[in-house]
């Protein structure tokens, strides 16, 4: 969900994983097309912004050990999210009103978020969350976030949850190579 802070987080979550590499998806998008998210739809339209998120997940899956910080709306295409869970999805997940707050903070984090052109920011993420979140719902991992988590909060509780969800569901090479050794 746009604003829960995944950009910021991101980075430092790759940071700390060790031999990651960071992408938010949304960056190599502006630069792809020399302008910003915003300017893509307003001049393009919402249509041709998700043809491009959908080429750049294409790309960011021929890497590996790659955190990406996706656009909020990259759910919206199921092969998106076949690209996605080629990994381990986390979803920021927090109140729409703690996310407007958050947002009006800084009068550039809501300007440059198309989808929050109307005059009620809140309003309109709480309507966002209700058309996504039976998508979001299916990712490997649901971090309910509070306005006042600090970034390092977050990330702890990504790497824990992270290596819970790895312990829980191991690599199929380990078992398939168990198999083959007896």
């Amino acid at each position: 969900m746009m604003g829960t802070g995944k950009s910021t987080a991101g980075k430092e979550l790759a940071k700390r994983m060790g031999g990651y590499s960071f992408l938010d998806t949304d960056t190599v998008i502006e630069a792809y097309a020399g302008r910003d998210c915003a300017t893509i739809f307003e001049e393009e339209g919402e249509e041709a912004f998700r043809d491009i998120e959908t080429m750049v997940m294409d790309q960011a899956c021929a890497y590996k050990r790659l955190c990406v910080a996706t656009g909020g709306g990259m759910v919206l295409r199921t092969k998106n999210w076949s690209k996605m869970q080629t990994g381990i999805v986390v979803w920021l997940n927090m109140d729409p009103a703690d996310i407007a707050e958050r947002l009006s903070a800084s009068s550039d984090e809501v300007t440059k978020r198309p989808l929050l052109a109307e005059a009620d920011p809140a309003a309109k993420l709480t309507e966002i969350l209700d058309e996504r979140r039976d998508r979001y719902a299916i990712a490997d991992i649901t971090l309910d976030m509070t306005k006042d988590d600090t970034v390092d909060d977050v990330v702890r509780m990504v790497c824990s949850r992270v290596h819970s969800f790895i312990d829980k569901n191991p690599p199929r090479f380990t078992e398939s190579s168990e198999y083959a050794n007896q």
